[in-house]
């Protein structure tokens, strides 16, 4: 059995299918074929995309005037009335505003798992795109466009739909090449997109360490993923070097992005890439004074264990489970030791719903993986 089967194991366990491989009911059966049909029409809405791919990108925003309370839900009319009211296209200001209104509120549908609910936030960011033909609405269009798709693409990885990950993840890329291409014919001024990049790496990196092993080469091979992260990681940490920021929160954010991106490629790195482990996780615990290691089981011997880190027990169950010889039970603590901590470090709620059901998935896939409880990703 493969990766891929494997994962759809794990889906009818997570839907409640005993491990003695009864099959679903009816019920399980419907809901997977809605989602799958959601799914479809969530990359037909940017399949059409590509052909105007020449575009993206500015900094954070602030939130719109005036619609700040508006859920995504209740918003039916967002199309023609929404975009074009008020200054309508032609401030900048107001354009980015609504823009990144609506990439927030497809971020919050993604919390909630509702892929409905992204694809109708998605509808109404791609309804504007046939609108947007000058700069600087172009570039200010498709950095919003790329991050909130590539909420898509993060929701897509949670639940083991690799291919259709994929497949966003390409859109994305597509879009991000195609605008550098524009801006250097236009003659503007380079911009490195390096959010969209580093945010779209740790998705990639782990579609290739959770999907089957001929998917492992797609958009890009592992070693040249790895050699891409490093130069973006450290363009971003250059920058943060050389404009210090009033916004005393700006450089642990990004800092801790780039953390958990470095450590999806180590985790990548440990199936696919072996021989470059040992560097990977030197840099990381370099870079952010952390004690990685690359012993499987290390907190079942480890005389002094920083337990307050959700990234280490999610690094140290990756490894028992994958290179060690863990029992349920101890991957089962090593997972519930991984939530307490994230629980101590966020406190918004949606975040920890959607870490948490992100990591269930995740368990019940490693657990397919462990080498004295299930299939190894070979077969």
């Amino acid at each position: 059995m493969d990766a891929l089967q494997a994962a759809l194991v794990m889906n009818r366990q997570q839907a409640g299918i005993l491990r003695a491989g009864l099959e679903p009911s009816p019920a399980v059966t419907q809901a997977r074929t809605a989602r799958e049909a959601l799914i479809n029409e969530a990359t037909a809405i940017l399949d059409g995309l590509i052909a105007r791919a020449d575009q993206i990108e500015i900094e954070h925003p602030p939130q719109p005037d005036g619609i700040d309370d508006c859920p995504y839900t209740k918003m039916e009319q967002c199309d023609e009335e929404y975009w074009l009211a008020n200054e309508g296209l032609t401030s900048e200001r107001q354009f980015h505003s609504k823009l990144y209104y609506l990439v927030s509120q497809l971020g919050s549908a993604y919390s909630q798992d509702d892929l409905a609910g992204v694809n109708h936030v998605l509808r109404s960011i791609v309804w504007v795109n046939k609108l947007v033909e000058e700069e600087p609405l172009q570039s200010v269009y498709t950095t919003g466009l790329i991050l909130g798709m590539l909420n898509l693409a993060r929701y897509l990885s949670d639940h083991f739909e690799i291919q259709s990950g994929y497949r966003v993840l390409q859109h994305c890329a597509l879009l991000l090449e195609a605008k550098r291409e524009r801006r250097k014919a236009l003659g503007l001024a380079f911009r490195p997109d390096s959010e969209c990049w580093y945010r779209l790496y740790e998705i990639l990196a782990e579609l290739k360490w959770k999907g089957p092993e001929h998917m492992r080469d797609l958009l890009m091979t592992p070693a040249m993923l790895i050699e891409d992260f490093r130069v973006v990681e450290q363009r971003c940490f250059d920058y943060l070097d050389r404009n210090p920021s009033s916004d005393t929160t700006r450089n642990q954010r990004v800092t801790e992005a780039l953390l958990w991106c470095r450590l999806q490629i180590i985790k990548m790195a440990v199936r696919l890439e072996p021989g470059q482990i040992d560097a990977l996780i030197n840099e990381f615990n370099d870079r952010h004074g952390a004690l990685l290691s690359t012993q499987p089981g290390e907190f079942m011997s480890a005389a002094q264990v920083d337990r307050s880190q959700a990234w280490y027990w999610d690094f140290e169950l990756f490894k028992w489970c994958t290179l060690g010889e863990a029992t349920e039970e101890e991957a089962m603590m090593c997972h519930q030791w991984r939530l307490d901590a994230m629980r101590s470090h966020y406190s918004t709620k949606c975040c920890l719903k959607t870490y948490e059901r992100a990591t269930k998935r995740e368990l019940e896939y490693l657990l397919q993986l462990t080498p004295a409880l299930g299939v190894s990703p070979g077969g």
